[in-house]
């Protein structure tokens, strides 16, 4: 079992990168990986994702610093991992379009 948790894991960190403009990042996510981490915050007495993140489709944008925080916490990232993360960065010049997506709601 434990396999079958460390493949799944690695295919939702695999699709994991990180988006900034020239006001604010978000780490886009797989949607199912978001409203599990917000499951687990709400669950240990959170809050959850705020409003300040986005989604489109199958993705969630996490905004970079609590609810990107939320989503490292509730898969238990190392600093490895994070540094893996961290190196997979699209910058966009200008405002990104990802304002304009719909809002995170729980």
């Amino acid at each position: 079992m434990d396999t079958l948790v460390n493949e799944v894991r690695a295919e939702i960190l695999a699709e994991c990168r990180w988006f900034a403009d020239s006001g604010h990042e978000w780490l886009q996510v797989p949607l199912r990986a978001a409203r599990f981490a917000d499951q687990i915050d709400r669950a240990n007495g959170g809050d959850g994702i705020s409003v300040f993140s986005y989604v489109l489709n199958t993705r969630a944008f996490l905004e970079g610093d609590c609810d990107a925080a939320i989503f490292a916490a509730a898969f238990d990232l190392s600093d490895s991992e994070r540094a893996g993360l961290a190196s997979r960065v699209v910058v966009i010049n200008g405002p990104a379009v990802i304002r304009d997506y719909p809002r995170w709601r729980a």
